[in-house]
């Protein structure tokens, strides 16, 4: 999902990157794009390149304001049974090979996979997950991580960081395995 407003100038830039690196997964994916009320052309532009676009391209309107709410808007209309937030778009050359990984991950029990480095990262949820944690606890903007509480909300989640975001942000509980990258 990637959240948008008046991203004009680099929508075009955002979706090559995304599109090339979900091109390369072992599973079929696709982008919704959630427009927050874009007044340039946004949307127009996302629409020229969903036309020439190697993965679907969906533009899913919301009207509350915020990166959050865009993301849960996202979650709520999607057809996917997973789905992922973040800096997909600037992981580099490695982004598909986390991203397989991440998605083996999910494939194995774990609900919440967050995979990146550099700061930059990718987190991919089962989407029933996607909307308690987005919904609930998940702070606003795609450099974000999402809280997995000890309440009875949250029992039985599990979570897995990757790369330098489990250092970075401490991700140890009983509910977070932190592994490195794999090779």
């Amino acid at each position: 999902m990637l959240p948008l407003v008046n991203e004009e100038r680099r929508a075009r830039t955002i979706l090559a990157a995304a599109s090339d690196v979900i091109s390369r997964l072992p599973v079929a994916g696709g982008i919704a794009v959630i427009d927050g009320g874009s007044s340039d052309r946004t949307v127009e532009v996302v629409d020229e390149f969903a036309l020439c676009s190697p993965v679907p391209v969906r533009v899913v309107g919301c009207s509350r304001p915020g990166w959050a709410a865009g993301v849960l808007r996202g979650v709520a209309t999607s057809p996917a049974r997973r789905v992922g937030v973040g800096d997909m778009h600037v992981l580099g050359a490695r982004a598909s090979v986390l991203l397989a990984h991440a998605l083996r991950v999910l494939g194995g029990g774990v609900h919440v996979v967050t995979v990146g480095g550099d700061g930059r990262h990718v987190t991919l949820m089962d989407r029933d997950v996607a909307a308690l944690i987005v919904g609930d606890a998940m702070p606003g903007g795609p450099g974000s991580l999402p809280v997995v509480r000890d309440t009875a909300d949250y029992a039985g989640l599990r979570m897995s960081a990757y790369s330098v975001v489990s250092n970075r942000y401490g991700l140890r509980d009983d509910n977070t395995d932190v592994l490195p990258v794999p090779a």
